[in-house]
């Protein structure tokens, strides 16, 4: 005998309420994963949506200081503002997208225009950096250029002011959870994290720049500082930006996430008594955060099927941060009688 029961974090909710009792004596209280998901989202649209401005207007800033200056440092700070504002924009849309129904087309849903955008925005990034570090190979060689320290040092200050209250928005969600806030970066989403990641890498671009924009004002000699801090920048974009991509692509391939361990659902299945076996195990993410996961389960003769696919689902959902389960009960008797 097969049973297949497959539920989402929603359907969990209906579950709880069809047998109370019985998830009570499991959990004693609520779990943490039935919360109030859809505040909490409408939060993370105006915390995004003002950082999304803030980082707009002086990125657009930077690159008019870094044109009229003839900084290319400035530009390069302003090209890696430009993928937090694609990464701010790339977690909005997935919050947005992540209220659609699923289709008879896009059974999945439209989780994955996360990834695919966050994709989009690291190449177009690698592309643009690529552009300002050959023109800065090109300044160092011939040195003949001009820049105008003043404009860099005023726009240096205030990137520094705006990168750490960036940092801010994404650090302090403001909630009251301490769960919550420990878990941020990786439930909101692969845009969030880049783009926090992002900000720690302009908080230091906006260091260098200060120190760069200093140097050249109060010794103008020393204007080469311009082109190397370009250098410098762009080998950290393409360094910070390396870990999405790999995230990017462990999601493409549907890899087990790297914050849930394969031995540790295994275990955690295995804890039933009533199980005597699990096997074609499998985890994979539909973007960051929503983690899918299958299994076939095998338990012992005479054991309840309805009551084990409720203890195994439930015991999931407790140990392990998932949004989707389809569980396969097998009974150990006829899978025995298969194999011979």
């Amino acid at each position: 005998m097969t049973t297949v029961y497959q539920t989402t974090s929603e359907d969990v909710q209906q579950m709880l309420s069809s047998h109370r009792s019985y998830i009570s004596d499991i959990y004693g209280n609520k779990p943490n994963w039935v919360s109030s998901g859809e505040e909490i989202r409408k939060a993370d649209k105006v915390r995004l949506l003002v950082a999304s401005v803030l980082c707009l207007i002086f990125m657009l800033a930077e690159f008019v200081g870094g044109i009229l200056s003839n900084s290319l440092a400035l530009i390069t700070d302003a090209a890696h503002m430009l993928t937090d504002f694609g990464a701010f924009l790339v977690s909005l849309t997935s919050l947005f997208i992540a209220g659609r129904k699923r289709t008879q087309t896009m059974t999945f849903g439209f989780h994955r225009a996360e990834v695919i955008g966050a994709l989009i925005s690291i190449l177009s990034i690698w592309l643009l950096t690529g552009i300002l570090l050959y023109a800065a190979v090109q300044r160092i060689i011939s040195l003949d250029f001009d820049i105008d320290a003043s404009i860099m040092v005023i726009l240096a200050i205030i990137a520094m002011i705006t990168n750490i209250v960036l940092g801010c928005i994404l650090l302090f969600p403001g909630s009251s959870n301490k769960t919550e806030k420990k878990s941020l970066l990786r439930k909101h989403g692969m845009g969030l994290r880049s783009a926090f990641i992002h900000v720690l890498g302009d908080v230091a671009h906006g260091a260098g720049l200060l120190v760069a924009s200093l140097v050249i004002y109060f010794v103008p000699e020393y204007k080469i500082a311009d082109p190397i801090c370009t250098v410098v920048f762009s080998v950290i974009v393409l360094i910070t930006t390396l870990s999405i991509l790999k995230d990017i692509i462990l999601v493409l391939m549907e890899g087990v996430p790297k914050h849930i361990s394969f031995y540790e659902v295994h275990n955690v299945l295995f804890s039933l008594p009533e199980i005597s076996k699990v096997h074609d195990l499998r985890m994979w993410s539909l973007t960051m955060g929503k983690v899918a996961l299958s299994a076939h389960i095998v338990i012992k003769s005479g054991e309840n099927p309805t009551e084990v696919l409720k203890k195994a689902t439930s015991i999931i959902y407790e140990n392990i941060d998932v949004y989707e389960v389809t569980l396969q009960i097998e009974e150990e008797q006829a899978v025995s009688d298969v194999q011979n």
